[in-house]
């Protein structure tokens, strides 16, 4: 800038001392003057730089893309002498020292103004940059956020048609999977139709032979034919086979687990020993019968019931075997399991073990037909003589009993099978056993008895008046708690199932919080209703139906004995008689 004007001078000083980075060039592109700013950002002075062109002065490679773009935009402005902006372009610019020094990578954007005279000629292009290293770091992260963004997107499509695309397997797999099973539903109901009618007609075959003895036997006493001495007889046969009818029955519901069992210390030579005379008896003249029992045998603790079942089973299955007769032989003895034995034999553990021992000189079994023994159903006798139930429930009861079951069977020869049942602790040996049987009986204690079935409650009546106990009967619930306000009751003795709003259970608990005293005993013949422990019920003592008048008598006994509940409310003294509600 050559005008000695003031004005000139003026306008230098104020281009000099403007704070933006400015440079004048002329046409040529020789640097005129230089900005203060300018000169500082390049760490130089305004000598240095005014006379210089000014791609003299930029430290890129004149080959650079920043120095091309600009020789393009500068080229634009003296042939169109028109403004022409530079896009951001990043240099490598000197770092001031106090930042440590070097060179560093900053953008910079350029603005290329054209100054004409007056007569429209190019005199001057003022060439302006500003730094937009933060705008362009800025814009560098929003693009690569954007990408980021993209490829996220991008990804969970990705993972949804990958999704959709499982779906669609998991749809066809499970169409697939209903298909298969369908096919085999067919394919199997024959067979199925088939493991369903050996149950049923060999448990309808048991149950009619049973069925018949007591009808038969009642028949001939009600027609009175029958001589005196024959009238307990035929008596006693009915009675074995109701008994033998209700185990079958339990033997069902312990199959299906619908049967909880009664554990209690057990003398298993005095068990045998009750059963010799009816197993003699069942087996006929043709089988002759041992017992060859061990003195010392070790106590252990299990549900007589079961157990007696158990070995019932065990003789029927035998007697069967020996068609032409034979000889059956019970034997117990104390035996060891080691962890040898264990090893091999599943669900064995080892320890001391009372056995049991029930032999017979049959027909015996196969390999194959021994390891298929114990299958629920599984029977070799024809079609309806079978159940298929008798070992199934035998190796169930030993199995809930910590027991272990094993057999040995030669075809043409025999077979033998070994009950293991866990030796009692020997603390717990000490105590007193359990009595087998026996009617204790009451001392006038009063009985409110709860049961809408008239033929059931007159048989309870007999029973607990032949015990010595007064007797208050009610046919539902809402009857007997009337009765309890106005009688004095030791024990209220209830079915669960009542007709009413209100049960056997809620009728307990509502009578047990009014009169904490009074002793409750439930009983039902659904084989579900004893769900939360052995023999008890919603807390209370349970009496499963069939039962047998000893065991009423021992449990009210149980009950009425126990010195931590000792009644308050007992009956008068008076002759027991019977009382009726509802």
């Amino acid at each position: 800038m050559q005008e000695p004007t003031s004005s000139t001078a003026d306008f230098r000083a104020f281009f000099e001392r403007a704070p933006g980075l400015c440079l004048a060039l002329a046409p040529d592109l020789t640097i005129v003057a230089v900005s203060d700013a300018y000169a500082r950002a390049m760490m130089t002075t305004r000598g240095g730089l005014i006379g210089r062109r000014i791609f003299d002065v930029l430290p890129e490679d004149p080959a650079a893309d920043a120095a091309i773009a600009l020789c393009r935009s500068l080229e634009s402005v003296r042939e169109l002498k028109r403004p022409d902006v530079v896009a951001a372009q990043k240099y490598a610019a000197p770092r001031p020292i106090t930042a440590g020094g070097g060179i560093e990578e900053r953008y910079w954007s350029a603005i290329n103004t054209p100054v004409l005279d007056v007569n429209g000629e190019l005199r001057w292009i003022i060439h302006r940059i500003e730094d937009v290293t933060e705008l362009a770091t800025l814009r560098a992260e929003v693009a690569s956020r954007d990408a980021l963004l993209h490829e996220q997107r991008h990804k969970i499509e990705q993972l949804r048609a990958t999704q959709h695309a499982l779906a669609r397997r998991v749809d066809d797999l499970i169409g697939r999977q209903r298909e298969i099973e369908q096919r085999a539903a067919r394919r199997t109901l024959g067979d199925s139709t088939a493991t369903i009618a050996t149950l049923t007609g060999g448990i309808a075959h048991d149950f009619n032979n049973l069925l018949a003895v007591i009808i038969g036997n009642l028949e001939l006493l009600r027609e009175g034919n029958v001589g005196d001495g024959e009238a307990p007889e035929l008596l006693g046969e009915a009675l074995a086979s109701a008994l033998r009818g209700a185990a079958l029955a339990q033997r069902l519901l312990v199959v299906a687990r619908h049967r909880k069992l009664q554990p209690a210390r057990l003398d298993i030579n005095a068990l045998i020993g009750g059963m010799a005379e009816r197993v003699g008896r069942e087996l006929g003249e043709a089988i002759g019968v041992s017992l060859e029992l061990l003195p010392e045998l070790w106590p252990v603790m299990a549900d007589p019931g079961q157990l007696e079942a158990s070995l019932a089973a065990l003789v029927a299955n035998a007697r069967d075997a020996m068609g032409n007769g034979g000889r059956l032989i019970i034997g117990t003895r104390n035996g060891h399991l080691d962890a040898d034995y264990a090893g091999e034999h599943p669900g064995a553990r080892p320890g001391d073990y009372a056995i049991i021992e029930v032999s017979d000189t049959g027909s015996g079994m196969s390999r194959v037909v021994a390891n298929r023994a114990f299958e629920p159903f599984f029977t070799t006798k024809e079609r309806g003589l079978g159940s298929g139930l008798g070992l199934t429930m035998v190796e169930g009861f030993i199995a809930q009993s910590g027991g272990h079951i094993d057999v040995s069977s030669e075809p043409g020869i025999g077979t033998a099978i070994r009950l293991y049942l866990p030796r009692l602790a020997a603390q717990a040996a000490r105590a007193e056993p359990v009595a087998a049987s026996g009617a204790a009986g009451g001392g006038n204690e009063t009985v409110l008895v709860v049961e809408d079935d008239v033929a059931m409650r007159r048989i309870v009546r007999r029973q607990l008046y032949e015990l010595g106990y007064r007797v208050l009967e009610a046919e539902h619930a809402t009857a007997a708690l009337r009765l309890l306000e106005t009688e004095s009751v030791a024990v209220l003795f209830t079915d669960i199932v009542t007709p009413g709003s209100i049960d056997g259970i809620a009728l307990a608990r509502t009578a047990a919080s009014r009169w904490p005293e009074l002793k409750v005993l439930l009983t039902t013949g659904f084989p579900q209703a004893a769900r939360d422990g052995h023999g008890t019920a919603n807390g209370f003592r349970l009496l499963a139906k069939p039962y047998r008048r000893e065991e009423l008598a021992r449990a009210l006994s149980d009950m009425l004995s126990d010195p931590g509940k000792t009644p308050s409310r007992v009956g008068a003294t008076s002759p027991p008689q019977a009382r009726s509600v509802g």
